[in-house]
């Protein structure tokens, strides 16, 4: 479960849970926390952060959240605690209080804020995952931030799909695209997330790649509210969705991911030939637990998947024929795929189960 907050505005309409009741609810539902730590954040608040999670309750910080509710460490109730440092460090439009748009900066941001984390009497590595906030479709961005740290455990990127809806002339024309993409960025040598496992493997001090947030970006392009309604949230997409997800895990090693998000009914649509629009991002849910209970195809096909996925990742070996499509660039994706394939299979085991995934 991932928990941020960002100052980008000077009234405060919404008042976020603390860190406390965010760890109570990762406990309820049975996920590891994922924290992001302020840039601003002190080094000497970063050491009261790892203590107040992994202290004794002997300690300021420990004894405070001993106080809390919660005697034992955090750390002995998750197999991990994820703390980010920032989050879309790069996204000054979005986040202009909160960012660092400069990769030297931010890794050496990140250099002094984990080595202080790391130094801290409580620290245990083997139960903190430190990440440094990357940038999914610039490479060359987060290498010059690994090249300034060597504290880092993780990077993590956005790596959204279909973000532009301006053709839809057939289904094919649609959906052709929205299937093909994700192969694109996470199968090919020029995909830009298989561009960033090789980074991130290839750095002097090499680290694991994470997905902070996934799902379709559609907030722009010519199509009409009627088809927008049809396709962002349509069994495609989840489809198209997931198979990223699994691509990403089975072809360029990315474990941890994080769909976004849970709520978040609409937001606009930019159509440049006017009118107001709408797309139905990013919430998986329409009105989970209220009078409908709907949940979008999104947190459908994902919720499927996962009753596959356990254990450990299998190679898998299809026999016969697997036919290939050229998907030619498409104004939707601005990504050309040769050679796409029809049919993509993930394997899983735990010794005793066995999941399988086709599509």
């Amino acid at each position: 479960m991932l928990f941020r907050s960002s100052q980008n505005s000077a009234e405060q309409d919404d008042i976020p849970i603390g860190l406390e009741e965010f760890l109570q609810l990762c406990q309820a539902i049975d996920a590891e926390p994922w924290f992001t730590v302020p840039n601003a954040v002190s080094t000497s608040e970063m050491q009261n952060l790892i203590q107040f999670l992994n202290g004794d309750a002997s300690t300021k910080y420990g004894h405070i959240r001993a106080a809390l509710g919660q005697a034992a460490p955090w750390t002995m109730i998750f197999p991990a605690i994820h703390l980010e440092l920032g989050n879309e460090n790069w996204n000054t439009a979005s986040f202009p209080g909160e960012t660092i748009n400069d990769p030297v900066a931010t890794g050496q941001r990140t250099q002094d804020i984990f080595t202080a984390a790391r130094q801290a009497p409580e620290f245990d590595a083997s139960k903190f995952d430190l990440i440094m906030n990357g940038w999914a479709a610039v490479p060359w961005y987060n290498q010059q931030e690994l090249l300034q740290t060597s504290a880092a455990d993780t990077i993590d990127v956005a790596p959204y799909t279909f973000n532009t809806f301006n053709s839809y002339a057939s289904n094919e024309t649609i959906f052709g695209s929205m299937f093909a993409e994700p192969e694109a960025i996470d199968s090919l040598p020029n995909g830009y997330m298989y561009q960033q496992m090789q980074t991130a493997a290839g750095a002097s001090h090499p680290v694991k790649l994470a997905v902070y947030e996934v799902n379709l970006s559609t907030v722009s392009g010519t199509a009409s509210q009627n088809l927008v309604n049809q396709v962002v949230p349509s069994v495609g997409a989840g489809l198209s969705t997931v198979e990223h997800m699994l691509l990403m895990m089975r072809d360029d090693g990315v474990t941890l991911q994080n769909m976004f998000a849970l709520p978040e009914y609409a937001n606009p649509f930019n159509n440049p030939n006017g009118g107001s629009e709408s797309t139905p991002l990013w919430g998986t849910i329409v009105d989970m637990g209220g009078e409908t209970n709907l949940c979008r195809p999104q947190f459908l096909a994902e919720a499927l998947a996962n009753t596959a996925i356990f254990g450990n990742m299998l190679e898998t070996i299809q026999t016969g024929t697997n036919p290939t499509w050229n998907q030619a660039n498409n104004p939707n994706t601005n990504v050309a795929t040769p050679n796409a394939h029809y049919l993509q299979s993930f394997a899983f085991s735990d010794g005793t189960n066995k999941g399988v995934i086709v599509f």
